[in-house]
């Protein structure tokens, strides 16, 4: 809460007192006139205050959850969708807001060490400290087994999605019996190569919008 809006509050408050003193149109008018004060500032304050936490937003994204927590729906509250600006319109369709905020969390470190950065490939970092590092400790994988490997697919959890390959967890773990052996081999041969399948480097993120969870409106 602002000076201003503190200000125009009292000021309303004490008009609010005389015109229920004196029902004159003076004081009417002077009840009338703070009022609309009073909505004009709580209403700039509450803009300014979100703008300054975009603001600042932009460079502590973590805070992003712990900030706009409090708004999101809860059980027994009842709250309106999400209301974003941008470029100067108000965007208010709920897919179009998941988009817009997906698109932002995911670009906004491309930056980060320079454009130079999005154009490096796994050679180049076979001289990097954290690698050299890695290699001086002498570390070393034990190759595994098939009991162990066959284990681990009986463990599953079935009810997870799948993952890039886009095998259910679910076929891997009714399959256990023909797939154990082959991949242990596999495991085994890429621990004593020192190499990993492109494909198991890889991962998916993706921005889902849930209807029936609307969220606050945070309008800038």
């Amino acid at each position: 809460m602002t000076n201003q809006w503190k200000n125009a509050i009292r000021q309303e408050r004490k008009h609010a007192q005389n015109y229920a003193r004196n029902r004159s149109p003076e004081n009417w008018e002077l009840k009338r006139k703070w009022r609309n004060i009073v909505t004009r500032e709580r209403r700039r304050a509450i803009k300014n205050y979100w703008k300054q936490k975009s603001d600042e937003l932009k460079t502590k994204p973590r805070d992003f959850f712990k900030t706009f927590n409090p708004f999101l729906r809860s059980k027994g509250k009842q709250v309106t969708n999400i209301s974003l600006r941008v470029n100067d319109n108000i965007v208010t369709d709920q897919q179009s807001v998941v988009e817009v905020m997906g698109d932002y969390f995911s670009t906004m470190a491309n930056d980060i060490g320079g454009q130079h950065v999005l154009k490096l490939t796994e050679q180049d970092f076979n001289n990097h400290q954290s690698v050299k590092a890695f290699y001086d400790s002498h570390f070393q994988f034990e190759k595994t087994n098939h009991s162990q490997v066959d284990n681990e697919l009986r463990k599953l959890n079935t009810s997870k999605a799948p993952g890039w390959d886009e095998i259910s967890p679910k076929i891997l773990n009714l399959t256990a019996g023909a797939i154990g052996a082959p991949l242990t081999g596999l495991f085994n041969n890429c621990m004593s190569t020192g190499q990993w399948p492109r494909g198991w480097k890889m991962g998916v993120w993706t921005q889902v919008f849930n209807q029936r969870r609307p969220m606050a409106k945070l309008v800038d």
